[in-house]
């Protein structure tokens, strides 16, 4: 900085001083104990700093405005529009080619986010440098001439780009296309046609080409937004803002993926294993509802439904096991999902918990038997099956009635084969 520089700070600052004690204004403030709202220093949509302070009649709101025509006033005087700093007692001076233009005063430097003076200080130099020169850029109309050419090129670039992204997709969708159609066209009849003929097959494999070629398009637009905006003095600071959230946000994206891994591999090992276990237990009731085990206290009738339980408490203590692991789970909203549809289903429940414990009931009391004839309230037929919920009777006029477990639970159900091998049951001829 020049001797005459220097002697121009000097005397601002002793003037100021004189005039206007930084200690006697903050202790003021302090003693009417009003809150001071904040004020971001905006140049050309570019923050430069942002102040916390106030001043007597100039609340930050106010320094803002002030600080923005003065600002203005510097860029159109010209000159080098050097930026430079100087201590004050109260904090730091912000001068452009030795003219003050704005102060940054202790208040203004928040301890709690982590700032001291030294960085705030610097960061406002560096962001008002940037301001000033797109000042300079705004009031020459030769430098525009290179951005809008520049952006003319991007916007040629990015609709020759998906243009060809275009092309590609077709061309690699319509070959997919004909090596699924050959593939189904192997199908069997009988199992994968009903499932779901060629034609909904053929039309759904190139599905995930046409989400990549959006994601692709999506990126080419939003990369071609932030290049054109950064061409731009008073739009620059949006497009450095656009491609700094994206790369943010690919670099987050990252991080969560490489946080979540671990509780992904311990969710998968939990299932594999909860998988197996249910596959030896289905097999062992499978042998004894067969007659290849005898457990005794199990029959044929009880095995597999014995079985299905086991498995359905193996697969629940699976999922308990594995909440904690699943990516998300520890959320708010996970956790209300979580609390509504416990409670939907405790309330929407409560009758097939009702019937689901009477067939229970009446599979371990061996109540019926598939292959029994009975009769249940007016129903007489020979009993199909006895399932968790319902009990399927077909009748002398080849009727399939299926009748709610609790409902049999309820009645007074007669079984005229149960004593079939002690003599029969006596029927009345008169």
């Amino acid at each position: 900085m020049s001797l005459k520089a220097r002697g121009a700070v000097i005397l601002l600052v002793v003037a100021w001083l004189l005039m206007l004690p930084g200690t006697a204004v903050f202790a003021a403030d302090e003693a009417t104990g009003a809150a001071v709202e904040p004020a971001d220093l905006v140049l050309l949509n570019r923050h430069v700093v942002t102040f916390r302070a106030a001043v007597p009649g100039a609340p930050p709101a106010l320094r803002v405005e002030a600080i923005r025509e003065r600002a203005a006033n510097v860029a159109k005087a010209g000159g080098p529009l050097e930026v430079t700093t100087a201590p004050l007692p109260e904090g730091t001076a912000v001068l452009v080619d030795g003219t003050l233009l704005f102060r940054i005063l202790d208040d203004d430097v928040s301890p709690a986010l982590g700032e001291s003076m030294e960085s705030v200080t610097a960061g406002a130099v560096q962001n008002l440098r940037l301001a000033i020169a797109e000042y300079r850029e705004i009031a020459k109309a030769k430098t525009m001439l290179p951005a809008v050419g520049l952006s003319l090129l991007a916007t040629v670039a990015l609709l020759v780009m998906l243009w060809l992204l275009r092309r590609a997709y077709r061309w690699t969708a319509a070959r997919l296309g004909r090596f699924v159609a050959g593939k189904t066209a192997s199908l069997s009849h009988e199992v994968g046609r009903r499932i779901v003929g060629p034609a909904e097959v053929v039309g759904l494999a190139p599905l995930p080409l046409r989400v990549l070629a959006v994601v692709l398009a999506g990126l080419m637009s939003y990369q071609w937004a932030a290049f054109v905006l950064q061409q731009f003095p008073y739009t620059r600071p949006w497009g450095e803002r656009l491609l700094a959230n994206l790369l943010s946000a690919l670099a987050k994206l990252g991080q969560d993926l490489l946080a979540v891994l671990p509780g992904l591999f311990f969710v998968a090992l939990i299932f594999v294993a909860a998988r197996f276990v249910t596959r030896l237990t289905k097999r062992f009731f499978n042998a004894v509802a067969t007659g290849h085990v005898d457990l005794g206290w199990i029959d044929e009738t009880t095995a597999r439904p014995t079985g299905k339980l086991v498995n359905a408490v193996i697969w629940i203590f699976a999922i308990v096991a594995a909440y904690p692991y699943i990516p998300g789970s520890d959320s708010e909203a996970f956790k209300g999902i979580g609390v509504f549809m416990g409670l939907m289903l405790s309330i929407g429940a409560s009758g097939i918990v009702n019937q689901a414990v009477s067939g229970l009931m009446l599979m371990y009391t061996r109540a019926l038997r598939p292959g029994e004839f009975v009769q249940i309230g007016e129903t007489e037929g020979v009993v199909e099956s006895v399932g968790f919920l319902t009990t399927r009777v077909r009748t002398i006029r080849r009727e399939m009635i299926s009748i709610p477990n609790a409902v049999i639970a309820g009645n007074t159900t007669r079984n005229y084969s149960r004593l079939a091998d002690k003599g029969g049951v006596f029927a009345a001829t008169a």
